[in-house]
């Protein structure tokens, strides 16, 4: 009877849980049509992004095809290659920034206190604004993805993209972990986002989103080839191009394996975090 009575109350909390999820999304996209003009520039801004990169690229290579390219890693197409990993890395990024600062936003809002005594953990507040950026980010990146799609409509395939987008997700879920990090740091240091844009132009230093692995010298290869992303992007990108295969396989592996154990270290460092702040009565410090 005990056990049942648990399971219950289990079920109850994580009904509450999704449900203040998906209010604090609900919440934002509230927020976010108050502002259309922000909503078209965050849908836009990843083509915006894309286009000064596959401009300088192809000017490089001399036009669309590169043999270097091809010698590399056996495809040429310099607006394919680029622009997929471009995708993935606004899509990245958007998320990332986009959750790690909804804490502070919420201060901003004047409405963290308010959030903070709700019956639900500080987790579905966190998702709940993940989702919002996601949901908002994707809009862009579809676009994206459709012209990537028209420039290589000779050789698309359907099911390629659904396995990479099998990626995108894995992707989604690793964002979190380094989310609830960054958002710890935010919380405590406030203006945190200066940290966050340190790491942010590293982690741009070790994965290959616009170029070949084996272009960045021996140090930088070593580490990018032990970096999470690393195999995120490149497995997303494997996929559009070339379809199921065993390094497919390879990086779905070691993504499924590293992404609880970086779900795991995200969550106790944000508890730690906040435990800290409460200890210190620094938690609706401005």
């Amino acid at each position: 009877m005990n056990l049942i009575k648990t399971l219950k109350s289990q079920k109850n909390n994580l009904n509450n849980e999704i449900k203040g999820t998906f209010a604090v999304f609900d919440k934002c996209w509230r927020v976010c049509r108050r502002y259309p003009l922000s909503f078209v520039f965050f849908t836009f801004s990843p083509l915006l992004w894309l286009l000064p990169h596959l401009i300088y690229g192809t000017a490089v290579a001399g036009g669309r095809y590169s043999a270097k390219l091809e010698m590399l890693i056996g495809f040429g197409d310099v607006l394919v290659f680029t622009g997929l990993g471009l995708l993935f890395m606004a899509f990245f990024n958007r998320t990332l920034w986009g959750t790690s600062y909804s804490i502070r936003e919420e201060e901003f809002l004047g409405t963290l206190e308010s959030l903070y005594i709700t019956p639900v953990s500080r987790f579905s507040i966190i998702f709940g604004n993940s989702l919002f950026y996601i949901s908002q980010v994707s809009v862009g990146c579809t676009i994206q993805m459709i012209l990537i799609s028209v420039w290589y409509k000779d050789s698309f395939n359907f099911v390629y993209m659904l396995l990479a987008t099998l990626f995108v997700l894995l992707a989604v879920i690793m964002v979190q972990s380094l989310s609830l990090i960054f958002t710890a740091f935010v919380f405590w240091q406030k203006e945190g986002w200066r940290f966050i844009l340190i790491v942010h132009s590293i982690i741009y230093l070790i994965t290959p989103f616009a170029f070949p692995i084996v272009v960045l010298p021996n140090f930088l290869q070593a580490i990018a080839s032990v970096n999470p992303l690393t195999f995120a992007i490149e497995g997303f990108r494997n996929a559009f191009l070339y379809g199921f295969s065993f390094e497919i396989l390879r990086y779905l592996f070691i993504l499924i394996i590293a992404i609880p154990i970086m779900i795991l270290i995200g969550l106790i460092i944000f508890q730690i975090a906040e435990r800290f702040l409460r200890k210190k009565a620094l938690l609706g410090q401005y």
